[in-house]
């Protein structure tokens, strides 16, 4: 995909990210009956506006965020409706509710591939036979049943996988291809990762939608479970540092596209993961250090100072913003090299 296509996907990717994130914080700040002055997409130059109700609602130059601003949010307001006149809790809700609209959309997302593209099915039936590999060259066709390894009968993908990585030479397959049999001499390749693969998918099973609602629930903690493993492994110099801005997330886009449009969903999913994890995290700037102040509130029954809250927000902020001009410089030296 040229390099034009894949800026334009980022920047879509990231405005349906931000836009997800930002709608959480309008849809719970009216929820909790506060006036919000303004729901933008984008940072910047004002692209086009429309005013709906007491709400301006505007799309901005900057694909790099994105607001809703409330009066009262780093200070006190005259608004009888502003932020800081609601109790502690409604205001969590609404500092919070960003991040929760980006896990529940990347549940939506998850649910909607698996309705699509189904799960992987236990029959030892091949879905799909990769070019280039052994199985293609033996003549292996999509929609061939293997019934057999070297005379053993195999009747669950699994088992049948397990013969293949643990073959010695050549295998004979018994191959059931629309009520014909046959039998196929395949030779084992070698995989990146040391694993003996022939080259073919299993077919994939229909779900249905309860089942699929469960798994986009699972997959949505299991991702969520591997990033808090992945950055406390981090912080603990268990694993290196891997982090990519938004240089490397074009360059992931461009890779998830190649594989298809079902593939670029799952990966929108997955983005939308991270930034609602990484969002709760207690550091400056970011909705985890306004969670936090807010809980100190609730416990001292009296707020911070907002001079010194206001401080450590804005040395966050330009904190945060040094670590992204870092790491897109390692991205573009990475992709470069």
């Amino acid at each position: 995909m040229s390099i034009f296509w894949t800026v334009i996907l980022t920047l879509l990717m990231f405005a349906v990210v931000i836009f997800v994130h930002e709608s959480g914080h309008l849809i719970c700040a009216k929820a909790c009956h506060i006036y919000v002055e303004e729901f933008s997409v984008g940072m910047g130059p004002l692209l086009g506006s429309f005013q709906k109700g007491e709400t301006k609602y505007s799309l901005r130059a900057l694909p790099i965020g994105g607001y809703c601003k409330m009066p009262g949010e780093d200070g006190e307001s005259d608004h009888p409706n502003g932020f800081d006149k609601k109790n502690v809790p409604r205001r969590m809700l609404v500092v919070a509710g960003g991040a929760l609209f980006n896990l529940i959309f990347a549940m939506v997302l998850f649910v909607v591939a698996f309705m699509i593209m189904g799960t992987p099915s236990e029959e030892t039936v091949i879905g799909e036979v990769s070019q280039g590999y052994p199985a293609a060259e033996a003549g292996l066709l999509d929609g061939d049943r293997i019934t057999a390894i070297n005379g053993e009968e195999v009747s669950v993908w699994s088992d049948m996988t397990s013969l293949i990585r643990e073959s010695d030479g050549t295998l004979t397959l018994s191959v059931d291809r629309d009520g014909t049999m046959m039998e196929v001499e395949v030779t084992p390749t070698v995989s990146e990762d040391g694993t003996k693969v022939i080259g073919i998918v299993s077919s994939r099973a229909n779900v249905s939608p309860f089942t699929a609602v469960k798994m986009g629930f699972l997959e949505t903690y299991e991702i969520t479970k591997l990033i808090l493993v992945s950055l406390w492994q981090m912080i603990t110099g268990a694993i290196g540092v891997d982090l990519a801005g938004p240089v490397g997330v074009g360059q992931m886009v461009g890779q998830a596209v190649s594989y298809g449009f079902l593939n670029f969903l799952v990966f929108i999913a997955v983005i939308n993961v991270n930034l609602g994890i990484i969002n709760l995290l207690p550091l400056p700037a970011l909705d985890g250090s306004r969670l936090v102040f807010l809980m100190i509130e609730g416990i001292r029954r009296k707020p911070i100072s907002r001079g010194v809250e206001g401080m450590i927000h804005f040395v966050g902020f330009a904190l945060l913003m040094l670590l992204m001009v870092v790491i897109t410089y390692f991205d573009i030296a990475r992709i470069m090299g």
